[in-house]
């Protein structure tokens, strides 16, 4: 998990430790049933993580990354993230 906030800091051009608190302190509101269900189902990483270690089983992960991509397809679907470009 450190690697990937270095990453975000490093990409993003700012400090660590700033992001580290705007991460713990900014709040994450989810309106909408489709962010919900997609923020459940990120939730739910660690458990499958632990799952594999625990049975050894990979399937679980590619079950688990087709669920979280078809999720995050609705997600995207219903709820515009980027204002698109009319024009092209």
């Amino acid at each position: 998990m450190r690697l990937i906030i270095l990453s975000i800091a490093r990409l993003a051009n700012i400090q660590e430790a700033t992001l580290r608190k705007a991460a713990e302190t900014t709040e994450v509101l989810l309106d909408h049933e489709k962010e919900w269900k997609l923020g459940k189902c990120i939730l739910r990483f660690p458990e499958i993580l632990q799952k594999i270690t625990d049975d050894l089983l990979l399937h679980t992960l590619c079950d688990y990354l087709y669920e979280l991509a078809t999720t995050f397809t609705e997600f995207y679907d219903s709820c515009y993230c980027v204002e698109k470009d009319r024009q092209t």
